[in-house]
């Protein structure tokens, strides 16, 4: 689960980023279908992580303040949802637009053109990082009832300009940069969601300046020549 997830977001950014170079024709049906693959597996994630939330917030509790049979409630209820998108997740993987985005995955071996100029595959690298710097900047000036929501925003356009970055390796010179443990731990709830107590990391300023810094050290080694 964990694996496709990250290769349908991966690919979904590297199509995004480098849209302008790329022949739309071939590439905008197989993003629309990559976003379909990623809300289905995003629905079974969310309800999988809402569980393992709601009961450890319960279990932090006073037992006297736990009335009734709330785990077993919380148990019946979101594993019934988690059985729902799971059923939907399968039958996505069974469908013919399933195969269809193998199929035309498996042809797009190679995203990135060839005879591109190395420096504008550069800048189109470092224009993901400024969209996102302009995501969270549109997030800070914002009212306070309106923050929350729009920095899940800002931690996407970051996480997508760092794939784009990684798509370079190859035609630049290799980072050599490790992400630290932090950076390398995948939030475990996506944020496309409403804002809730489910979404703590995406606000969170640390961790926001933590995804910027993976994938501004992900757009450096490719700002100067070579």
């Amino acid at each position: 689960m964990h694996d496709i997830r990250v290769a349908t977001r991966r690919l979904r950014s590297i199509l995004r980023a480098f849209r302008p170079l790329l022949e739309r024709e071939r590439t905008e049906p197989l993003r629309d279908e990559l976003h379909s693959l990623a809300e289905r597996l995003g629905e079974v994630r969310d309800e999988d992580v809402m569980a393992q939330r709601l009961t450890a917030a319960m279990h932090a509790e006073p037992p006297e303040l736990v009335l009734g049979p709330v785990a077993a409630q919380i148990q019946s209820q979101l594993v019934a949802h988690s059985a729902r998108a799971r059923v939907a997740l399968v039958e996505a993987l069974d469908s013919d637009r399933y195969q269809w985005l193998l199929t035309h995955s498996a042809a797009l071996t190679a995203p990135l053109p060839s005879g591109v100029p190395k420096k504008r595959l550069r800048r189109l690298a470092r224009k993901a990082v400024r969209r996102a710097d302009a995501r969270l900047a549109a997030a800070d000036r914002a009212d306070p009832d309106q923050r929350d929501t729009r920095l899940p925003a800002a931690r996407r356009a970051y996480q997508r300009a760092r794939y784009a970055a990684e798509a370079l390796r190859p035609v630049g010179r290799p980072s050599g940069r490790r992400a630290s443990p932090r950076e390398a731990r995948q939030d475990p709830l996506p944020c496309r969601q409403a804002p809730g107590p489910a979404l703590a990391p995406a606000r969170n300023p640390n961790h926001l300046r933590a995804r910027r810094s993976a994938a501004v050290g992900e757009v450096q080694p490719f700002t100067r020549r070579g």
